[in-house]
């Protein structure tokens, strides 16, 4: 992958590499839009001698035949294979059609759909954690750490100035309204403006920091907060900037579903969750609604190292090799934060017209794998 490494590290490369017989004959991806194609094909090439994109799912699949959907897509599809974003993504935003560096594919159900069981909560209740587990997610929660890398890597340092009138400091962190983590998994509070009020009356001698979720400060997406709301309920307002920049200066993160609860977590932070993500009830945050499925109490390396090595898959772009997460946080490291910031419709066009372009020249993938 370009750098200097050790001979074990050269092994456990072409070890990764080697991937099981392909399990079905043919694989249905359902509903995918254009851009995702363009990458989609890469995750799951191993998984089927052929992959056809279709808009909506065959009426019958013979029992060689398998469906893949994204996230929450087509409830009704029981049986199918579900994919969403890794939890180290990019650098930059997927509204921004950066593509993914990592993706979890997932047969039981989806992480963030608190409602069903999926395969990182079967694995984070009932798989064994060794010696050798506990100490790689020691070590990424080490080099997490060091790096303060994220699922998306956009801004810098946040210009705050935290008080210092001796109350406790709250970050509240908003999310997309409506985004899918919310509807399946926050069954109580459902909007940023629900959580504020919810905040505020929870702690009302406190000073809560709200920072926006990136793709509604870029214009992407819905989660604006009213003006009697943000007099009320907060305090200061952070736009620009990386959270972990945040977390030396307050006493603890609350949120809905965010996947900035789990790297607050890795980055020391107490946290306080209102709804049910996947990093919730295991010991490890406070939970207001806490998930009644989830049974057995979690060390942080244990919960670090089956959501961030066992679960996703990882993918190279530069070689278009299989990477471990380690190998990503590097990378993601050497490369500058991208700046948040929504593009123009004419930019948005002319990627979608390169991924239609990727995806001509992938035609071969799709149907002959």
């Amino acid at each position: 992958l370009g750098e200097r490494c050790e001979v074990e590290e050269v092994v456990a490369l072409l070890a990764r590499q080697q991937q099981p017989p392909a399990r079905w004959r043919r694989l249905y991806l359902v509903g995918f839009s254009l851009w995702k194609r363009a990458f989609i094909t890469t995750f799951c090439r191993h998984l089927a001698d052929e992959l056809r994109f279709v808009r909506r799912p065959p009426a019958q699949l013979t029992g060689d035949e398998q469906l893949l959907v994204w996230g929450s897509r087509y409830p009704e599809l029981t049986s199918a294979l579900r994919v969403e974003d890794g939890f180290i993504r990019s650098n930059g935003l997927g509204s921004n059609l950066c593509q993914p560096s990592s993706l979890c594919l997932d047969p039981i159900g989806i992480y963030f759909d608190a409602r069903q069981p999926s395969e990182l909560e079967q694995r984070l209740n009932y798989q064994p954690l060794g010696h050798a587990a506990l100490a790689r997610g020691d070590a990424l929660v080490a080099l997490l750490q060091a790096s303060r890398i994220s699922k998306y890597n956009v801004g810098g340092a946040c210009d705050y100035q935290p008080p210092h009138d001796g109350r406790q400091r709250v970050l509240v962190v908003g999310q997309v309204d409506g985004d899918a983590s919310i509807v399946c998994g926050s069954p109580v509070i459902r909007t940023n403006e629900q959580l504020l009020w919810a905040v505020r009356a929870a702690k009302p001698d406190a000073h809560i920091l709200f920072k926006p979720h990136p793709d509604v400060v870029a214009g992407n997406r819905a989660g604006a907060i009213s003006a009697q709301c943000l007099r009320e309920c907060v305090d200061s307002e952070v736009h620009g900037g990386n959270l972990a920049s945040l977390y030396p200066h307050i006493d603890e993160l609350h949120t809905m579903t965010s996947l900035s609860g789990f790297e607050a977590l890795v980055q020391g932070v107490k946290v306080v969750t209102w709804g049910q993500p996947f990093y919730s009830g295991w010991g490890l945050t406070q939970d207001v609604n806490p998930p009644a499925r989830r049974q057995r109490p979690l060390p942080l390396a244990g919960l670090v190292y089956i959501t961030l090595a066992v679960y996703p898959c990882y993918v190279d772009w530069r070689s278009g090799l299989w990477c471990s997460p380690e190998q990503l946080i590097r990378q993601l490291t050497t490369q500058q934060p991208t700046q948040i910031a929504g593009i123009r419709h004419w930019q948005r066009w002319q990627l979608k017209l390169r991924y239609f372009t990727r995806t001509l020249h992938n035609a071969r993938h799709f149907f002959t794998l």
